[in-house]
């Protein structure tokens, strides 16, 4: 049986070779550019915030085409974490990158929690207060405001009611499901969201994973077909060639 000095040198070559796997790995977003989106599309009033967001998801559809859920797949789940409770939209998701409407219609606070991603949240109304860990006092943050939270960091974090906002996290997402189910398995057991949470990020992430083409990416999402209660039955017509130039591809990339 490996030893525990053996099982830290394992962590650490995974850690080595995922942390070269994400600096080489060319990203679909950019902090930047999903910032300078959102803020063209900030609502005048509360009651022009649902017609923001449309046309906030309706531009980014258009500037990446393929990568963002059509109109007709987006749905809001209910999701708990650390603390705060919202409802999120996830427009795309993959294994290193994500982009989703976040938001509360009730006031609401908890932990941030620490993550090895870097997320940036990009407020369309309401206001936001982060308590960053070390520090005296609180920030505040409202509409056309862009919060950074890097890897590893911590803060207490305060969503006034009516606070939404769209959040692009890029790093290695498998680090985040801890956090992201903790209190579906140990407090709210809302089961039924998590399902769906993982139901639509399962069809979108594995096949922009593997399928490279956006032709591809097309003809197979459809084929991905979910059933009632709680099962699923996966029709993806994969080649074996295909799955294995994708694991080539990726042991290529964190061996370079």
């Amino acid at each position: 049986m490996p030893s525990i000095f053996a099982w830290v040198a394992y962590v650490l070559l995974a850690v080595g070779l995922i942390h070269q796997w994400l600096k080489q790995k060319e990203y679909v977003f950019s902090h930047d550019i999903i910032a300078t989106i959102a803020n063209r599309h900030i609502p005048k009033t509360d009651r022009d915030l649902e017609a923001s967001m449309t046309s906030l998801v309706s531009e980014l559809q258009s500037k990446y085409p393929g990568h963002i859920l059509p109109t007709k797949d987006l749905q809001w789940f209910f999701i708990n974490r650390a603390g705060w409770m919202a409802s999120i939209c996830i427009l795309h998701a993959s294994l290193t990158e994500y982009v989703a409407l976040l938001g509360t219609a009730m006031e609401t606070s908890g932990h941030s929690g620490h993550y090895f991603i870097n997320i940036s949240d990009t407020l369309l109304s309401g206001k936001f207060h982060r308590w960053k860990e070390g520090e005296f006092r609180s920030k505040t943050f409202t509409a056309g405001d862009t919060i950074y939270h890097l890897a590893g960091e911590a803060s207490g974090v305060h969503w006034t009611a009516g606070t939404y906002m769209i959040e692009y996290g890029r790093g290695f997402l498998i680090s985040a499901l801890p956090t992201a189910f903790a209190d579906v398995i140990f407090s709210t057991h809302d089961f039924v969201s998590m399902f769906q949470v993982l139901k639509l990020s399962y069809t979108h992430l594995f096949a922009s994973e593997v399928f490279s083409s956006k032709a591809d990416l097309r003809n197979n999402l459809h084929s991905v077909k979910f059933i009632e209660k709680g099962f699923f039955i996966s029709k993806l017509q994969t080649r074996k060639s295909v799955v294995i130039g994708y694991f080539t591809r990726i042991r290529n990339i964190t061996l370079a």
